[in-house]
Parts: structure tokens; C-alpha cells; sequence
């Protein structure tokens, strides 16, 4: 049996947290952060943090004029 294999997609200034996995065909948008320990099976759009098994988007990060980084936390 074959190994099958699509490309993974990974964009600009992403930190992908230690043991998160991510599975083939995805893409990962740009300034995102991937939490510790996360299954990363579907897209993530740009400037999202992302975190869980499987991954859900749980915020955003706000990058300003200066180039400060912000990072605003969805509410549960």
C-alpha cells in the first residue's frame, strides 16, 4: 500500500508549539501561533491562535501600525 502525501502550507512568522501535530493537505496562514500538544487537521486563516485536538481557533493576533503584537483571547 502507498504512503499517501499532499503538501503542508506554512506562512510567514507561525510558531508551531512543541508536539503539535500537522496533518498533510493543510495550509497555515500567516502570524498564527499553534499551541503545545495540538492536531492540526483543517486550514487556519491568518492572524488566528490555535489550540486543542482537534485545533480550533480560540483568538486572534493583532499586529498595529508599529509592528506591536497583540493577542486577544476568544471568550468560551
Amino acid at each position: 500500500m502507498p504512503i499517501e502525501r499532499e503538501p503542508v502550507t506554512i506562512g510567514s512568522n507561525v510558531y508551531v508549539g512543541p508536539q503539535a501535530i500537522i496533518t498533510k493537505g493543510t495550509t497555515i496562514g500567516n502570524n498564527v501561533v499553534i499551541g503545545a500538544f495540538s492536531l492540526i487537521n483543517k486550514d487556519v486563516p491568518d492572524n488566528s491562535i490555535v489550540m486543542g485536538q482537534p485545533g480550533k481557533v480560540t483568538g486572534s493576533v493583532l499586529i498595529d501600525d508599529e509592528g506591536k503584537i497583540n493577542f486577544k483571547y476568544s471568550a468560551k
